[in-house]
């Protein structure tokens, strides 16, 4: 290798180092951040991949060299984030080539979603359409299925996707909904020994000084069992609630409860132990014959008056585009606009402990928002102008824009509006 080559390579290293980021401002637009405030005729100030700069337009600050989109007239939210949900592990529903979120066997920790994400998924688009930038891709099927990962949704590969890799493992539990079957005793009852014994079983493990064989499965609770990551648990019944929370309790585990659909029947017991709640799929039918048909809709203003956090999400994959329209719903059921939107953004970063990063519009955190002609809540004013990942704009477009436009050219000679 020659000198002169070398001295090439040097330059431009030293030179890439020394060249500073372009900065770019976002003026006039009404602004929500995220954390429930929102500033009229703001100024957000971007480098790099990060927010420098977040204030009122007009209050002095000044930036040399900046490149000013003007959007006056607009909104601008974070980037909305959707928990537990199969974006990127599932393509079409009917066909089994196309899934890839469940595991063989009962018991699977150790299984990580992080690296079956599919960045090229053609169900992103229609996503990030809607304004959904970040996804937690979830493991489903068995009692323990493995651990999810939160991903955001314009990485080329599951590498440059990755916001935090290993979130947490999930837990199914076992419950049924009505009248008690005659085998749910028995049933039951092979389901808490079973995981009763995982959870001894990997504690016993981790209290060895030294192990002459790693265990995958019991390597990967250890995170679990000291606290330092989610367990994430499904269940739905106020039965299955109850017990699950008793569960966690003898094993000093702090779960986030994931579906919750009566979880309206322990409010004090739930926020007695500071349980978050992924409450899932508002847009549903009550539970029981004999409830309030709008029940599901105020469910989410229960639990904010009750002080318990929470986050809304939809279980799913292509049906995961239309949660900014759910926490809508929930918006005219007892929440504000904007604590609606801090359903769908910063409470559920916090939740995902991702909050550092994401879920806000905040000075530090990533470039990750959404330019808006109306209510991102309100699909009739849900109309993007701008989508920023990590500060890199992502074109506002999906297929389903690209057959509308191509066949209007078509039969109408012109592209549609």
């Amino acid at each position: 290798m020659s000198i002169k080559y070398i001295s090439l390579v040097f330059f431009f290293f030293i030179s890439s180092y020394f060249v500073k980021a372009q900065t770019t401002l976002f003026v006039g637009a009404t602004l929500h951040i995220g954390n429930g405030k929102i500033i009229e005729n703001s100024l957000i100030a971007v480098e790099g991949s990060n927010i420098i700069y977040v204030g009122k337009d007009g209050d002095g600050t000044t930036f040399k060299n900046a490149t000013y989109i003007k959007v006056e007239d607009k909104h601008i939210y974070p980037g909305l984030i959707a928990p537990h949900c199969k974006i990127g592990l599932n393509e079409i529903d009917a066909s089994r080539p196309t899934r890839d979120y469940a595991e063989v066997g009962d018991v699977n920790p150790n299984i990580q979603t992080q690296i079956a994400f599919n960045s090229d998924s053609k169900l992103i688009p229609t996503l990030r359409f809607n304004g959904v930038l970040f996804v937690q891709p979830t493991p489903v099927g068995s009692t323990i299925p493995g651990s999810s990962c939160v991903m955001n949704l314009s990485g080329d590969n599951w590498e440059e996707s990755t916001v935090l890799g290993n979130d947490g493992i999930h837990l199914n539990w076992y419950e049924t909904t009505g009248m008690e079957s005659p085998s749910y005793r028995d049933e039951y009852s092979k389901f808490i020994n079973k995981v009763s014994s995982f959870f001894d079983q990997s504690s016993a493990y981790l209290k060895l000084e030294q192990v002459v064989e790693k265990n995958a499965k019991y390597e990967s609770m250890r995170n679990i069992l000291n606290g330092q990551k989610n367990i994430y648990i499904r269940a739905n019944t106020a039965r299955g609630i109850k017990q699950a929370i008793d569960f966690c309790t003898h094993y000093h585990l702090k779960p986030v409860l994931v579906g919750a659909n009566e979880c309206y029947e322990h409010l004090e017991l739930i926020k007695q132990n500071n349980i978050s709640i992924i409450l899932m799929n508002i847009h549903r039918l009550p539970t029981y014959a004999d409830e309030d048909i709008n029940l599901p809709y105020k469910i989410p203003g229960m639990l904010k008056k009750a002080g318990i956090k929470f986050c809304i999400g939809i279980e799913g994959s292509w049906e995961v585009r239309n949660i900014a329209f759910q926490a809508g719903t929930a918006a005219a059921w007892g929440l504000t606009q904007e604590e609606a939107l801090t359903a769908v953004t910063l409470d559920a970063a916090t939740i995902l402990k991702v909050d550092n990063k994401i879920g806000s519009i905040e000075v530090n955190k990533s470039a990750s928002f959404i330019v808006s002609d109306g209510n991102i809540l309100n699909m009739k004013e849900n109309k993007l102008s701008y989508i920023y990942i990590d500060g890199k704009e992502i074109a506002v477009n999906d297929m389903q824009q690209q057959l509308y436009q191509k066949y209007h050219k078509k039969y109408f000679g012109k592209e549609g509006k």
